[in-house]
């Protein structure tokens, strides 16, 4: 998953990462494990399900209501209706004649709410809860575009984000409905958008030319809110710079102490249900003041943090950080931008890289990695004149 391509300086770091690659992957294939939650019914005859990755939890009653949610934030959403625009009336969706347990073809559980004329189903995959639609026969009427109308409530606001996704404010929590795709029988897509409505949203599609069944596919995402823990006098330039990794984010605050004129990194945790703060980091020496968390990047239980021509790598035992080096580049120039722009700075298992493009109008590339338990600059090159070298980086496994 963790992709390490230099694309502006060609070079190869060999194949010293492979068992730390092949862990990385028995890691990944746990968490993917982990994320198969089954639809398991409950004595109410409903259906329910957590995604673990997102926090989210699902309950699909048996008149064919969903209710969805994160934290303390629950949205409840209903399919209504079926119609065509232009067109009075419409065909209401009733409840659901059976409600059966599957999986897809990537053997991800699914389940399937079946009504006259219409299947909805819900799939719950690595990335979220793919939401679908299958509706058998064209609506009534020859012109204007079909839909389904799906009724909301617990939502706060709700709102498009483009013709393909609504985002829905639910307390601190935001829900996202997105990735709409549509195609009909014969495999050939069709536009598609969801317009929202005061008590809840319209899926519209353009079915003109479509042979039915048109199978209707969008995404349910969830995120929380993540707020500074205090509410500071001045702006701390909280979020400036943020790192996710798993189930640990980390959001630079470079200005979080105006006073002394140091900033702060504030890890957070996935517990199962929702982020929780982990640990406020500062470095050190807070003798020198530094605009720490300007960068951040996180891979496992490594952290590495820039603090603007300054860099440092913390790393976790148990819930616990603690800063393990720090470091500047050799040569440096303090124009340069070294280890102040996240665009720029990528932490690869025990590998730091860091672009430097304003360096003398060439620009300049480092790589630091322990060296017998220490920390250092292992690597660098300087691009040609006018060149500025690491503008734009890409990774691919050890390249």
């Amino acid at each position: 998953m963790k992709r390490m391509l230099l694309a502006l300086s060609v070079m190869c770091f060999g194949a010293s990462a492979l068992a730390s690659g092949l862990e990385n992957r028995r890691g990944l294939e746990t968490v993917v494990q982990q994320t198969r939650q089954a639809f398991d019914k409950s004595d109410d005859g409903a259906f329910r399900t957590a995604h673990v990755r997102s926090g989210s939890r699902f309950t699909f009653s048996e008149s064919g209501a969903t209710t969805v949610e994160s934290g303390v934030d629950r949205l409840r959403v209903v399919a209504k209706q079926t119609g065509r625009e232009g067109y009075s009336g419409g065909t209401p969706i009733l409840a659901p004649t059976s409600i059966a347990q599957g999986a897809d073809r990537f053997n991800w559980p699914a389940l399937d709410l079946k009504r006259a004329g219409i299947t909805e189903r819900y799939v719950n995959g690595k990335l979220g809860m793919r939401h679908s639609f299958q509706l058998n026969s064209r609506p009534a009427g020859t012109s204007g575009n079909a839909y389904i109308k799906v009724a909301v409530s617990g939502a706060s606001k709700i709102e498009s984000s483009g013709k393909t996704a609504l985002r829905f404010q639910v307390g601190g929590s935001s829900f996202r409905y997105s990735e709409l795709t549509v195609w009909d029988a014969k495999n050939r897509r069709l536009a598609a958008k969801l317009v929202p409505a005061k008590d809840g949203f319209f899926i519209s599609v353009d079915d003109r030319n479509a042979t039915y069944p048109v199978t209707i596919d969008p995404d349910w995402s969830f995120s929380q809110r993540l707020t500074h823990p205090t509410v500071p006098q001045y702006d701390p330039l909280y979020g400036s710079a943020v790192a996710i990794d798993g189930f640990t984010v980390a959001v630079g605050a470079q200005a979080d102490d105006w006073v002394y004129e140091q900033g702060k990194v504030y890890v957070y945790a996935y517990n199962g249900s929702t982020w929780q703060l982990q640990q406020e980091l500062q470095q050190n020496d807070l003798s020198v003041s530094l605009p720490f968390g300007r960068a951040v990047s996180l891979y496992g239980n490594r952290l590495a943090v820039g603090a603007g021509r300054t860099a440092f790598i913390f790393e976790r035992t148990g819930t616990t950080w603690n800063q393990v080096a720090q470091f500047s580049a050799s040569a440096d120039d303090p124009y340069s931008n070294f280890a102040a722009d996240n665009r720029y700075f990528k932490l690869i298992a025990n590998r730091l890289i860091v672009a430097a493009p304003d360096y003398q109008n060439t620009g300049k590339l480092y790589v630091f990695a322990p060296v017998a338990g220490v920390w250092q600059e292992t690597f660098s090159v300087v691009g040609a004149a006018g060149q500025n070298l690491g503008r734009r980086m890409g990774f691919d496994g050890n390249r």
